[in-house]
């Protein structure tokens, strides 16, 4: 793991993987099927280097005709001795153009979300929040490459972001938090590059940098469990 930070635990400062740990590690397999895959997360020593607090995370894919749902469970082992915090996302990535020979920057972004929490030059939030300034669905092309749009303001129930393709193919990401933290989380990280070929309209629950803010955190009871649902829904028009 590289790009280390630091954050601080009941006096005692741990690395932390400027993406989180939980990428890098060995997933066990818990159950497959032709459609769908169930992995499973346990701490370990090794993890309890960066993340002293024992947890279960599962991760399960499915796939259903044009649509993949990802449902993830995290809980808290019994015996840590305080709620365990934490922030989550997913950097799902796309391939752009969606269809052969159409234009990368041409692709379309649209999200209802309504503000804009600005970060720093390390991507960290400065702590200002403005109206989302880009209404609407808009060319990929139109924004800074490789510059994070975290956004938030959405409305619960409808927390999701799209990308339509000119040639007629259209992907819906769409994700639901069994709870938010306080204040005002990310709740998608639009990110990519139209020119190399790609666009992450990222899905997140929280924060940069909230282990060491404490801003964006989920806070998790010993024993209690958290589920976080990714849908990736695809469409076609003629």
């Amino acid at each position: 793991m590289s790009e280390e930070f630091g954050w601080t635990w009941q006096g005692r400062t741990y690395p932390m993987p400027i993406h989180g740990f939980a990428r890098a590690q060995a997933w066990r397999v818990a159950r497959r099927t032709p459609a769908s895959v169930g992995l499973v997360l346990k701490d370990t020593a090794e993890i309890r280097r960066y993340y002293p607090f024992g947890f279960i995370f599962s991760a399960d894919y499915v796939a259903q005709g044009e649509s993949l749902t990802l449902r993830q469970r995290i809980v808290a082992d019994r015996t840590n001795t305080a709620p365990m915090p934490f922030s989550i996302g997913n950097h799902i990535a796309f391939r752009v153009p969606l269809l052969p020979g159409g234009s990368a920057s041409s692709v379309l972004v649209e999200t209802p979300a309504t503000r804009q929490i600005i970060t720093d030059s390390q991507g960290r939030p400065t702590g200002e929040v403005r109206p989302f300034g880009k209404p609407g669905a808009v060319p990929l092309g139109t924004l800074a490459p490789r510059t994070a749009y975290s956004m938030g303001g959405y409305r619960s129930g409808d927390i999701w972001a799209r990308l339509r393709d000119a040639g007629g193919l259209t992907i819906t990401v769409r994700h639901t938090p069994d709870r938010l933290p306080d204040g005002e989380p990310v709740l998608f990280n639009l990110w990519g590059d139209p020119g190399a070929g790609f666009f992450s309209p990222e899905p997140w629950v929280g924060k940069q940098n909230s282990l060491a803010s404490g801003d964006g955190l989920i806070r998790l009871e010993p024993g209690s469990a958290y589920i976080w649902t990714i849908a990736v829904e695809v469409t076609e028009t003629a």
